[in-house]
């Protein structure tokens, strides 16, 4: 019998510092640790993979929630009956250390990972009625906001007639340094 631990975050700006902290918590060896940085919409993940494949009878696997191994309800449903197919544990920490092995833990395990889905579906929706909604009254949704021409304007009075840097124009002005060059390659507007 081994315990393992699984660790995911979505995105390579994310940091997996918290979740292994549990694993070192747990006191769990570095070897069966299992972290990546890969969204979790299917459990097509390569570390996701290799433990599935190390894992055998009387083993445990600890998570930190149901949303680390997978982030819908049919996937995370499929994973557990395959853990429970190997004879396999799985223990999530922050839904109260739901184990798997009781009765209890697996009517637990439903019911949270029920909600769970539920959860996302309504942040799904509410952010797209939010998009639809500022679709109306802007006529668009998402992407970068418009520079106004009078900050622009501004802009390339002081470049011309300054002899501040583009760094410190753009720290007054409040655009970046990329906007300033691209409108200003676009306007042919050049320093004498």
């Amino acid at each position: 019998m081994s315990k393992f631990f699984y660790s995911r975050v979505s995105s390579q700006g994310q940091n997996l510092a918290r979740q292994l902290k549990m694993a070192d918590q747990l006191g769990i060896p570095a070897d069966n640790i299992y972290s990546e940085k890969k969204s979790g919409k299917d459990t097509n993940r390569a570390e996701l993979k290799k433990l599935l494949s190390v894992l055998s009878e009387g083993d445990e696997l600890y998570i930190e929630s149901f949303s680390r191994l997978s982030r819908n309800l049919s996937d995370l449903l499929s994973l557990c009956n395959t853990l429970n197919e190997k004879g396999v544990a799985l223990v999530s920490l922050k839904e109260g250390e739901c184990d798997t092995r009781t009765a209890t833990g697996r009517l637990f395990f439903g019911i949270t990972a029920c909600f769970a889905q539920y959860e996302r579906e309504i942040l799904a929706e509410r952010r797209a009625e939010g998009q639809r909604i500022k679709r109306e009254k802007d006529g668009r949704c998402g992407g970068r906001s418009k520079v106004s021409e009078d900050k622009l304007a501004t802009a390339f009075d002081l470049y011309q007639n300054t002899d501040k840097s583009v760094n410190d124009i753009c720290s007054i002005v409040g655009i970046s340094r990329a906007v300033f060059y691209k409108y200003a390659k676009e306007r042919g507007i050049v320093r004498e």
